[in-house]
């Protein structure tokens, strides 16, 4: 086992254990990967000709959280997502979608932890990285999404609830759009049938390969 230390962060490797890769490797000279952030998010890799070479769930696990004797948190398993990455370094751009902050605060703090586990993982590889806000990628990947342009504001019960609508709608409507525009896209892979199912990480793979070359 090799061990590898960034930031007061030590991550055990244990690529060959925790992470098959195809046995023909990937043999192109350059690859676009994408990252959806959190822990219920994705990371794809394409090719120069958009093929899409790897899609995986976020690889987490439940761990005891540190404020609450009882209470769990899905942690990134910061091994296994170097080796998923490994292949890729040193011939890769890679995009990660920046974290929000327009929600609660658990939900704010887990993106966050997402993310600073996913940077370090990308900065031992010695990959570099840029963030990207979600219209970025959407306004070109999803050109048929109708958003509100905007919420309600204040902050009274009412304007609370008339937010979570706007915001549970505009949610599904995009999921339901990144669906149909990955499995077009790329038909042989399977994105998953549950509620939070969605191609967002491979749809920002391809967003990667035709606007960053």
């Amino acid at each position: 086992m090799r061990y590898h230390a960034i930031a007061g962060v030590i991550i055990s490797i244990m690529s060959t254990e925790k992470y098959k890769h195809p046995p023909g490797g990937y043999p192109e000279d350059y690859y676009y990967i994408a990252g959806d952030n959190g822990v219920t998010g994705s990371f794809a890799v394409v090719d120069p000709v958009g093929r899409l070479v790897l899609y995986q769930p976020t690889p987490v696990e439940k761990r005891q959280s540190y404020t609450k004797k009882k209470d769990m948190f899905n942690r990134v398993r910061g091994d296994i997502l170097h080796a998923m990455l490994e292949p890729f370094a040193g011939k890769s751009t890679v995009i990660l979608e920046r974290p929000v902050t327009g929600m609660s605060f658990n939900t704010i703090r887990s993106a966050f932890r997402c993310d600073e586990a996913t940077v370090i993982v990308l900065e031992i590889l010695g990959m570099r990285y840029e963030y990207v806000d979600s219209r970025q990628w959407q306004k070109e990947m999803l050109p048929y999404l109708q958003a509100p342009k905007t919420s309600p504001k204040g902050s009274t019960a009412e304007v609370k609830a008339a937010n979570k609508v706007f915001n549970d709608s505009l949610k599904k409507q995009t999921k339901i759009q990144s669906l149909e525009a990955g499995r077009k896209l790329f038909p042989a892979q399977e994105f998953g049938r549950a509620k939070t199912a969605d191609a967002d990480a491979a749809l920002m793979a391809e967003w990667a390969r035709r606007n960053k070359k």
